[in-house]
């Protein structure tokens, strides 16, 4: 077999788009079921938020000018009107010359403007003696500060995490239109593969990839179905594939990806109905035996059986397609620090390069520490804080040289 011709992960990306477009579907879900999950659209605030005037402290709400003036050698003095319970709406206003004790949270009588907190007040009897001034608006959450009704809220395509969560059931939503979870196939191929809890045999591993593969799509937010593992023959891995195309939007095929003679995936892959690859080797260190294909109008994706090399391309290729099969315009990006190299890095010109290592305390910055290479160290991505990219027209990186960490 020929060695294979690498394609930037740039222009892969931009041959697979041309060949195929995700279609995310909605559906609407219980408020409590929607984390993690895409919102499918825009939501508009049904009310003023919060609906009401309220305090922010314990004290006195009081018409503010009526404590101007204030201090502790001259206190103003005011009659107690009323008690303001949470939840419950006072039973009248407040005049000059009067205050309602509340609690925070406790809705503003009509004719209070501010509240006095606690510490800065005597009560005796039902007259409060107030020892400092407050101006209007002091200590009061105004109602609609937090959004108007029929304001824009959330945008279509963000991620709805537990603040924004909060944030619609504040409004008084008990459920919320999102995107529906990508539905991912995962198949290993090897003779050589062993399912963990199972004893080896001479000349056998432990299936990696397929709780790797597996637990990164759960972690973007997929829907996945374990297909097990396949032996290297081509027809049994054609027939799974097709099986896995008929329940799901995208498969990963992990192993037996190479050009050797029993790397069965891209035979496999190549004599399924209305296949069409269009990368098969990626210019990337680890990572170059990928496989990008489109079958039936649906990505297989051939996934090295390096569990490093598997792990690496699912990062930078398979997220931000499940990502976009979620509707989700809102990318995460990747949380980056600055470092020095703690040893000279070099890198094979013409291919992208992930160097996988961890940070060590510096006397200025971090210092990052290469680990050791080889993507069939399962370990390698497993213990590393992170990796440095090494563009493909760069040989060589120097030690002390300030890196970017992308941190995983």
């Amino acid at each position: 077999m020929g060695c294979l011709r690498l394609t930037k992960l740039d222009e892969a990306v931009r041959r697979l788009r041309e060949a195929w477009r995700p279609a995310p579907r909605a559906e609407r879900v219980p408020l409590g079921e929607a984390l993690g999950r895409v919102l499918a659209e825009d939501v508009y605030s049904p009310l003023d938020l919060p609906p009401f005037d309220r305090s922010a402290v314990d004290g006195y709400a009081v018409r503010a000018e009526d404590t101007y003036g204030a201090d502790e050698g001259s206190p103003v003095r005011l009659r107690l009107k009323m008690r303001v319970q949470v939840g419950v709406a006072p039973s009248g206003g407040v005049e000059r010359g009067e205050c309602a004790y509340v609690t925070t949270g406790s809705m503003i009588p009509e004719g209070a403007d501010a509240v006095v907190m606690v510490e800065y007040t005597r009560a005796m009897g039902d007259v409060v003696e107030v020892y400092r001034p407050v101006v209007p608006g002091e200590n009061v959450v105004s109602r609609g500060c937090e959004a108007r009704r029929g304001q824009l809220v959330l945008r279509r395509g963000c991620w709805l995490d537990a603040r924004r969560l909060s944030l619609l059931a504040s409004m008084g939503l008990p459920e919320v239109e999102v995107y529906a979870r990508p539905r991912v196939s995962v198949i290993s191929t090897g003779p050589e593969l062993v399912e963990p809890g199972r004893p080896l045999r001479p000349g056998e591993v432990y299936d990696v990839n397929t709780t790797a593969v597996s637990s990164m799509a759960r972690e973007e937010g997929a829907q996945v179905e374990v297909m097990g593992v396949v032996p290297d023959d081509e027809g049994l891995l054609a027939e799974r594939v097709l099986e896995a195309l008929e329940r799901s939007d995208v498969v990963l095929v992990s192993g037996g990806t190479s050009k050797g003679d029993v790397d069965v995936t891209p035979r496999a892959i190549a004599r399924l109905p209305r296949s069409m690859v269009v990368a098969h080797g990626l210019a990337l260190k680890p990572g170059k035996p990928t496989i990008i294909a489109v079958v039936d109008g649906k990505p297989v994706i051939g996934l090295p059986g390096n569990p490093t090399s598997s792990m690496l391309v699912f990062r930078v290729l398979v997220r931000p397609l499940i990502w976009e099969m979620q509707g989700a315009t809102e990318l995460r990006g990747p949380i980056k620090v600055r470092a020095r190299a703690s040893v000279r890095m070099s890198s094979a010109k013409g291919r992208r390069e992930y160097k996988f290592g961890v940070l060590e305390p510096g006397p200025d910055m971090p210092r990052f520490k290469p680990l050791p290479t080889g993507s069939e160290v399962a370990s390698t991505y497993a213990l590393a804080d992170g990796y440095v990219v090494i563009p493909e027209e760069v040989e060589m990186v120097d030690e002390g040289e300030v890196v970017e960490v992308e941190l995983l």
